[in-house]
């Protein structure tokens, strides 16, 4: 159950957000090897961010991104590599040299949904 939280300066349009939602959702879904149900994403754009102590898409400066990325099951670095290229071919707008990763993982007992932690869910399922 990947959960990806995106912010970026980048302004985008309603076709550019189902491109990127899209993109990401199948690199994220094919990489952790999950359905694409299980994959939630969170896009927080037009963000006012620096990079180097420069806004982002002003005067000159490049957008830039921050991403998050929260799995149940440890990655191996070619699963996160394939997570990046993916999710860097999606965003419009925002070099992937001002675009920042950041991997954690938890415990599924640290997320619920539907009122119910994780393993409760499942086993209600």
């Amino acid at each position: 159950m990947p959960t990806m939280t995106v912010s970026t300066s980048a302004i985008l349009d309603k076709a550019q957000i189902v491109r990127f939602i899209n993109g990401a959702t199948n690199a994220l879904s094919q990489a952790a090897k999950v359905p694409k149900e299980h994959v939630h994403i969170h896009l927080n754009h037009g963000q006012i961010m620096t990079w180097g102590g420069r806004l982002g898409g002003e005067d000159g400066a490049p957008h830039t991104a921050q991403i998050r990325i929260l799995c149940l099951q440890d990655l191996a670095k070619e699963v996160k590599l394939a997570i990046i290229t993916g999710v860097l071919e999606s965003l419009p707008g925002v070099p992937k040299a001002s675009t920042q990763f950041y991997f954690e993982g938890c415990n599924d007992d640290q997320i619920a949904i539907d009122g119910l932690l994780l393993p409760d869910l499942i086993a209600r399922d």
